[in-house]
């Protein structure tokens, strides 16, 4: 078989699969790739999102090159052509793949109410870290069918929407690109919307009602679900104590780490850490 004649089936994919759950025909799966490897041209059989974990990627789909951080999250429909080369740390992904019950249900559609293909904004990007907690501490199967149901239900109602929005006021533009990928770089760091916005070349102002626009949080938001997110993989994958964690993530103390993780999360610190190894 040439490369470019890999297919997929649903919930296989190029990487160690670590972590599966099927439940209400949906496919979880989070997938380990090492440093440097690259993944060949290929496609997959069946729709999916993925959310970016740890480490980074380049990934080229269709002749475009795009950057996947932790936090990224993209959605490819049946039939994408894409391959990626990761950096020399490797990472890990997440995916969640549509079984047939919701190709078909999709298929039946009217075509401008499907997720369009590629990457998405905050919204869908929480849903799939709470189907990614699912998969973590995943105890009663039955119980687990009707949140990942309900959850997959949520991301495919979010993505829809923000083809509308994009539908409706065109692109974002190209500096609020900038923007996010500048708080992304810098999110655990002391970063303000102001230094964001000379980044991107605009007044902090119109920054702020872009990103609320587009992402539907404030930048503060948003820089604090990034931090979350980092601090669950360190939770999860490492030994480190919460106080270092803390401080690697951007918060101020242990206590504004706990009180915002709690907040986002609905489990302290600890607790996700114990249930992430159960």
């Amino acid at each position: 078989m040439t490369t470019s004649g890999i297919r997929l089936a649903a919930g296989q994919f190029l990487g160690d699969i670590t972590r599966s759950l099927d439940a209400a025909d949906v496919l979880l799966r989070e997938t380990l790739h090492a440093g440097g490897q690259v993944i060949p041209t290929h496609t997959h059989e069946t729709p999916h999102f993925c959310l970016g974990v740890a480490g980074a990627c380049v990934e080229r789909i269709d002749k475009r090159d795009v950057e996947c951080v932790p936090g990224t999250i993209e959605y490819h429909p049946a039939g994408t052509c894409h391959a990626s080369r990761w950096e020399r740390r490797g990472g890990r992904c997440f995916t969640v793949s549509l079984g047939a019950r919701w190709v078909s249900r999709l298929a039946d559609d009217d075509r401008e109410l499907r997720p369009h293909g590629g990457i998405l904004g905050d919204a869908p990007r929480q849903l799939m870290v709470r189907l990614h907690r699912e998969l973590i501490r995943a105890e009663d199967s039955a119980s687990s069918a009707l949140v990942v149901e309900g959850l997959t239900l949520a991301l495919i109602g979010e993505a829809r929407r923000e083809r509308s929005v994009a539908v409706l006021r065109g692109s974002p533009p190209a500096w609020l690109q900038r923007a996010e990928a500048y708080l992304r770089e810098h999110a655990f760091d002391s970063v303000r919307v102001e230094d964001a916005a000379r980044v991107a070349g605009v007044h902090p102002v119109l920054l702020s009602r872009w990103f609320r626009r587009v992402h539907h949080v404030t930048v503060g938001e948003f820089v604090r679900r990034l931090r979350v997110d980092r601090a669950c993989h360190l939770l999860a994958s490492s030994t480190k104590p919460l106080s270092v964690i803390a401080l690697e993530c951007g918060f101020v103390d242990h206590a504004h780490f706990t009180r915002t993780f709690r907040a986002l999360v609905q489990l302290t610190p600890s607790d996700y850490r114990r249930r992430a190894r159960a």
